[in-house]
């Protein structure tokens, strides 16, 4: 599934106002989702339909099979459907308006909990962080927070096991080089209140922990790894300043310490999981991660705990064929006799508008 973003040539004249400032008429943004079946490395074309805003995120949940979600540019995060098949057709069931319809939503990610996976957590523009729960119908209340100054670039949920069901976190990241850390609380609500369209539950935000020190630009990606070591959370973010670091939140502190950190040579703008080695014997977790690293194209990671508790992060993989800003890529593991020999991966770029499918092998050290 492929969401567009289209800006609309500027039309109209200028306006002079009264205080003498020219103001030029907004831009229109459109979109589409585009769905391709892809066999022996060739997408064909499945089912397309034209939206009256831009996609700006999109993620299907683990739970329901042919459920996602999309961001727009009018504020809001659309429940969607497809059939189980991946053969179309695409339909757009629930608009959830959680923000002003003149800011984009920027991000979104689903709870990963299971007793919670309808929730998603959003992030706007205008630097507001947001909770829905797509069990319902709109029109309903959100819980929101301001949780940055300038743009909202990423949010994601962090994964620590039974316990995080009423106390879970959120992450963000901001404009301002601010990573935001959110802890949440849970209150369930009984009685009639559940009737109608009121959620059962209600996340309530605390004051938010922030660090501004780490990143020296922007913060445009997070991305929790899973419970590795003592039951600790790491972190993978990505930045402006062309950075990915591997970074441990320390409780009573708001900067978190950095374990590793490698410069990508374009701007890191999302990070997904590809591939993950549990621990065993002795050696720490391995992860294989894609990013999509804007004017530098496409690479595949390497991020893994050696002896000592070191951190080390390398590039086994990348595709810089790409004449354009990389904003979006997936992938999946390729499988051999030996299990993981490699990665398909499907990527894209926003001005030539080119969608390139492509697979890499990868060899140990």
């Amino acid at each position: 599934m492929v969401g567009t973003y289209y800006l609309e040539p500027e039309s109209g004249a200028s306006i002079r106002q009264e205080d003498d400032q020219i103001r030029r008429p907004a831009q229109n943004r459109r979109g589409s989702l585009i769905l391709f079946g892809l066999r022996d490395r060739k997408p064909t074309l499945r089912d397309a339909v034209d939206l009256p805003f831009a996609v700006l995120d999109l993620h299907f949940t683990e739970f329901k099979k042919g459920v996602f979600a999309i961001a727009t540019s009018k504020g809001a995060v659309c429940l969607c459907t497809m059939n189980v098949h991946g053969t179309g057709p695409i339909e757009c069931l629930n608009s959830y308006q959680i923000f002003s319809d003149s800011t984009l939503t920027l991000s979104f990610a689903w709870n990963s909990v299971p007793s919670h996976s309808d929730a998603i957590a959003a992030s706007s523009s205008d630097g507001e962080i947001a909770i829905l729960d797509t069990k319902y119908q709109p029109p309903m209340t959100y819980t929101k927070i301001e949780g940055h100054s300038l743009e909202a670039w990423t949010v994601a949920w962090t994964s620590k096991g039974a316990e995080y069901d009423l106390h879970p976190e959120l992450y963000s990241g901001g404009d301002e080089c601010v990573l935001c850390r959110h802890k949440l609380s849970v209150r369930p609500i009984s009685g009639s209140l559940c009737d109608d369209n009121i959620p059962s539950h209600i996340y309530d935000f605390q004051a938010p922990i922030r660090d501004l020190k780490i990143h020296m630009a922007g913060v445009t990606a997070v991305l929790p790894l899973q419970p590795v070591f003592h039951g600790e959370q790491v972190l993978l973010t990505g930045s402006y300043d062309e950075y990915v670091r591997v970074l441990l939140p320390v409780e009573g502190r708001s900067r978190p310490k950095v374990l590793a950190e490698e410069r990508l040579g374009g701007g890191v703008w999302r990070l997904k999981i590809l591939d993950f080695v549990a621990p065993d014997h002795g050696t720490g977790p391995k992860f294989r991660i894609l990013a999509s690293c804007m004017h530098a194209g496409v690479k595949i990671l390497e991020i893994r705990r050696a002896e000592g508790g070191k951190w080390l992060i390398r590039v086994i993989g990348k595709f810089v064929e790409h004449e354009s800003m990389n904003y979006a890529s997936d992938g999946r593991p390729r499988y051999g006799v030996g299990g993981v020999e490699g990665f398909i991966v499907v990527s894209t770029s926003f001005y030539d508008k080119k969608l390139c499918v492509w697979e890499t092998r990868i060899a140990e050290e």
